[in-house]
């Protein structure tokens, strides 16, 4: 991926997928810096000026996201419910009535980066299933944080010291899991 960064101007990466270490958690309480070679691969993209974000998980976690996105550098994704939009299945954290609530089985952290929409997202599907379906968890919330990442890159984010996290710096809402 680093490799096309520059030719096809490559702003952000989307990952979602859990890692399993053998005799470990996948759950992790803190920053994980410990596999090397995936935050290897990170401070690589950082340095082409690609931003990796992932799925924090659906475990409903309140203190742990899983492996990558606990990894330092990668833009951590929890998904929020937007009750405005359909009644929770289950409950919130809080309540389950409210809108942009921190969905019930989203992962959360201190150090998670940002919540983005995560609840009944239509999303492109096999074609027997016509072409659509729907989806929730913190998977359908990581392309809404790439796609701003984009944007923000193209209206010249890239510009400020930080590119990276400056844009969405001291404009957001602070959400307790």
């Amino acid at each position: 991926m680093s490799a096309y960064a520059e030719s096809y101007r490559i702003a952000a990466v989307s990952m979602s997928f859990e890692l399993y270490p053998t005799g470990s958690s996948k759950l992790r309480s803190q920053p994980c810096a410990e596999f090397d070679e995936l935050a290897s691969r990170v401070r690589t993209l950082w340095r082409k000026r690609v931003l990796p974000v992932a799925a924090s998980g659906n475990d409903g976690a309140t203190n742990a996201p899983t492996i990558p996105a606990c990894i330092p550098g990668v833009v951590s994704v929890g998904a929020v419910w937007d009750a405005l939009i359909a009644p929770p299945p289950e409950r919130s954290r809080t309540d389950p009535t409210a809108a942009d609530e921190v969905w019930c089985k989203s992962n959360a952290a201190p150090f998670l980066a940002l919540l983005a929409p995560g609840a009944k997202i239509v999303r492109d599907a096999l074609p027997a299933a016509c072409g659509q379906a729907e989806g929730t968890g913190t998977s359908a919330a990581v392309p809404h944080v790439a796609g701003a990442i984009a944007t923000l890159r193209g209206e010249g984010a890239s510009q400020t010291k930080r590119w990276g996290a400056a844009p969405w710096r001291g404009s957001c809402e602070r959400v307790d899991p």
